[in-house]
């Protein structure tokens, strides 16, 4: 049951959007949107700084949390493509480039809320290092509908005593959801997430698939059938991706050079990197660091 009536689309940006100070927890968008099958994402009048860019998805400065309540979609998470559905949770770091929409045929209908500072971004980091993929699968996620109703209809008017309710919000929320993970085996545990982990760990080395294997303590003829199985790609593909989509975010986050960056996301040569990147984005390197948006 709702606690309020929302019309198909709320949005409160508070302050000034991508201003922060570090010492200070603040809370920047609080927002709901309901999308119909057949509708398009994000709905028209969307603000700018939460919209998805022309290059393929986008790299914000925020933290955020979604929360699917219906519907399914995909999210792409450094180039590997993961089905959402109803009840998962997406949790957005600064600095990753990401995309994510609902699926045409069914819609969906999510809730968000963007944040930054000390204590709400340690929370943040803290259940990114327990769960390294940014789709969360929660256990007794029943607190989430009535928190983030809550924070939404306080969100309508912005003071100093409104803040503080919201963000006592998302800290109960955040620790919830550490916890549910911290206690969750089966997440920790899978083989998608110690592939994951042993790679974007050895991301400057020579990763084979003998290497991955030894190191999960299971043959290689069966590591290679299970994570085709369970993700529908290799996992030299699924290696591939996640060094482009390593570059993409160093090309727009630093100033190191495309052969640093060549070197630290483990392709052979500079010049090897430059061509698979130009063949998978239509950009080469520089170009697309050309795109990145202005500060």
């Amino acid at each position: 049951m709702k606690l309020f009536d929302l019309p198909d689309n709320k949005c409160y940006i508070w302050g000034q959007p991508n201003e922060y100070n570090k010492d200070r927890d603040q809370v920047q968008v609080i927002g709901y949107q309901r999308i119909a099958p057949g509708e398009s994402y994000p709905k028209e009048g969307f603000p700018d700084n939460c919209l998805f860019k022309e290059h393929g998805g986008r790299c914000i400065n925020d933290f955020q949390l979604i929360y699917i309540n219906s519907g399914t979609g995909i999210l792409q998470d450094r180039g590997i493509r993961y089905e959402v559905h109803a009840g998962h949770f997406i949790m957005i770091l600064p600095g990753l480039w990401h995309s994510y929409a609902p699926r045409t045929d069914t819609g969906w209908e999510e809730y968000y809320i963007g944040f930054n500072g000390p204590e709400l971004s340690r929370l943040a980091r803290e259940i990114s290092q327990i769960n390294t993929i940014v789709l969360l699968e929660v256990n007794n996620s029943d607190f989430v509908l009535p928190l983030f109703l809550t924070a939404l209809h306080i969100g309508e008017e912005e003071n100093e005593e409104n803040e503080i309710i919201i963000k006592a919000l998302l800290t109960e929320m955040l620790m919830k959801i550490r916890y549910s993970l911290n206690n969750n085996d089966e997440s920790k545990q899978s083989l998608l997430y110690k592939t994951r982990y042993y790679m974007e760990t050895h991301l400057k080395e020579k990763i084979r698939n003998d290497d991955i294997a030894r190191h999960l303590c299971v043959s290689t003829s069966w590591f290679r059938k299970e994570f085709y199985k369970q993700t529908g790609v290799p996992p030299a593909t699924f290696l591939s991706r996640i060094r482009l989509q390593t570059s993409k975010y160093m090309l727009l986050s630093s100033d190191k050079s495309v052969k640093e960056i060549s070197y630290e996301c483990g392709f052979s040569t500079s010049e090897y990197f430059c061509k698979y990147f130009k063949d998978s984005t239509g950009l080469t390197p520089s170009e697309f660091r050309a795109r990145r948006p202005s500060e």
